[in-house]
């Protein structure tokens, strides 16, 4: 994945991340599909994003709350995945 697609996925995911839980779901399912060409910083950015959306947030719909949490567990668990694999 090219530098500007990195970029993309990321300015949409900002995008979907305030929105009802369809707009994100569909970014949260492009961005897993290519996980694996995303940097860790970024992925540690989405996941501080979200964290700090709720901050910012107290009403957000319990949906909503659950499909981005789904989203961010799965980038924590990207991450984890690849410090085990530089581990062994």
């Amino acid at each position: 994945m090219t530098s500007d697609e990195q970029t993309l996925y990321f300015f949409a995911f900002r995008y979907a991340l305030p929105r009802q839980s369809y707009a994100l779901s569909l970014v949260s399912d492009l961005v897993l599909r290519r996980v694996n060409d995303f940097e860790d910083w970024q992925l540690r950015d989405m996941i501080c994003e979200i964290e700090a959306h709720w901050e910012e947030n107290k009403d957000i719909h319990p949906i909503d709350r659950d499909v981005q949490r789904f989203f961010r567990d799965r980038r924590r668990g990207a991450l984890l995945e690849r410090g085990v694999k530089q581990a062994i």
